[in-house]
C-alpha cells in the first residue's frame, strides 16, 4: 500500500513541495495511505488541491486513508468542507458559525453558468467584514453606490472572467472543466488568501498556438497569459456580452492589484510554477492551472479599481452584474 507523508506547509508559499505530494498520490492505482504527521499549516490553495486530487482518486476508486492527522486541523479542514467522504465523521468538530463574511469554503463550480454566484461569494469572502464600511452606509449622491458596491461590482466581475476563462478555454480544447475555489481571511496577519484551481486544459494548451508565445513551454504560457489582452475571447467582446466582457484583463488586473497593495500571487500550470515578480520554477505537474494570491486588505480596501481597469490600453466595459 503506497503511503505519502504530506508537507508541513501546502500552501501556495510551497507550491512546488504541494504539487510534489498532489502528483504522489494521484500516481496511486491501490488503496492510499496519506499521512498527515508533519502537517503544520494548510491554507486554501492547499485545501483546493487536495480536494480536487482527492475527488479524482474517489471517481477511480482507489480508496485513501488518513492517518496522523492533528485533531485541530482535521477539524479545520472538516469546515472548510475540503476532502469530502475521506474525513472520518468521528473527528470532533466545533460548532459551525456562519463566517461568509470572512471565508468561502472549498466550493466545486462544475459549469460557467455558476460562476457569477461563486463570484459574489469570493467577493464577499474578502471585503465583507471591512469595519471601516458599515453595511448601511448611505450611497454616494453622485454615483448612488456604496463603497461597498463599489467594491463589490468590480471584484466580482475579475472572478467571474477568471472562472468564465476555465470553462471557455477548457470547452474549446474539448475539455468538460471544473474549478475549486477557497477563500479566507486571516486577521492576525490582516491577509486575504484565495485560489482557483482548475482541471481544464492549462495554459499551454490554450496559448500554445499564439504567435507571442516564445517557446512551446508551460513557463512561456504562464508568463504570456500575464499579459493584456492575451487570453481573452475577442468574439465575446464584439458580441457585446453582458455576462462577462471577457476582454482578457482578468489576470492583468489581479496582478496590478496584488503589486499596489503589495500582495503576493502565484500561478501554476504543467510543469511550472511563478510567483508575480519572480523567475518561474519547476514543479512535478499540475496538468491544469492554478491562481493562488495573499493580499493585505487594509491595502486592498484603498484600492480603486475601475482606476486600476483605466490604466490599461484599452479600458474595459463596465460589466452588468446582478447584485440584488
Amino acid at each position: 500500500m503506497p503511503r505519502i507523508a504530506l508537507p508541513g506547509y501546502p500552501t501556495a508559499r510551497n507550491l512546488p513541495g504541494l504539487l510534489a505530494a498532489a502528483r504522489r498520490m494521484m500516481q496511486a492505482s491501490c488503496e492510499l495511505t496519506c499521512d498527515g504527521d508533519n502537517l503544520k499549516f494548510i491554507d486554501p490553495c492547499g485545501l483546493a488541491v487536495f480536494s480536487c486530487v482527492a475527488e479524482r482518486l474517489m471517481a477511480c476508486d482507489i480508496p485513501v486513508l488518513l492517518v496522523n492527522f492533528p485533531d485541530e486541523l482535521l477539524s479545520y479542514i472538516s469546515r472548510m468542507d475540503a476532502l469530502g467522504n475521506l474525513l472520518d465523521t468521528k473527528t470532533e468538530l466545533g460548532a459551525r458559525r456562519d463566517r461568509h463574511d470572512a471565508l468561502l469554503e472549498v466550493s466545486k463550480v462544475s459549469s460557467g453558468q455558476e460562476s457569477d454566484e461563486i463570484a459574489r461569494m469570493l467577493t464577499g469572502s474578502l471585503i465583507g467584514g471591512m469595519s471601516d464600511i458599515p453595511e448601511d452606509e448611505e450611497p454616494d449622491a453622485m454615483t448612488c453606490m456604496t463603497r461597498r458596491d463599489a467594491l463589490e461590482e468590480p471584484l466580482a466581475y475579475i472572478f467571474t472572467e477568471l472562472l468564465d476563462n476555465v470553462f471557455q478555454h477548457g470547452g474549446k480544447h474539448g475539455f468538460e472543466p471544473s474549478a475549486w475555489v477557497c477563500a479566507q481571511y486571516y486577521p492576525t496577519s490582516d491577509l486575504v488568501r484565495f485560489v482557483i484551481v482548475d482541471d481544464g486544459c492549462g495554459f499551454l494548451a490554450s496559448l500554445g498556438e499564439h504567435p507571442d508565445l516564445p517557446e512551446k513551454s508551460d513557463a512561456a504560457a504562464i508568463r504570456l497569459a500575464l499579459k493584456e489582452k492575451v487570453s481573452g475571447n475577442p468574439t465575446l467582446l464584439m458580441r457585446g456580452s453582458e455576462h462577462s466582457a471577457n476582454q482578457g484583463i482578468g489576470l492583468t488586473v489581479v496582478s496590478r492589484i496584488v503589486s499596489m497593495s503589495r500582495g503576493r500571487m502565484w500561478i501554476a500550470s504543467g510543469d511550472a510554477a511563478l510567483e508575480l515578480g519572480r523567475q518561474t520554477v519547476p514543479t512535478d505537474g499540475w496538468q491544469s492551472s492554478i491562481l493562488a494570491a495573499e493580499l493585505p486588505r487594509g491595502r486592498l480596501m484603498k484600492i480603486r479599481i475601475h482606476q486600476v481597469i483605466e490604466t490599461l490600453d484599452a479600458p474595459a466595459i463596465a460589466p452588468k452584474l446582478d447584485f440584488s
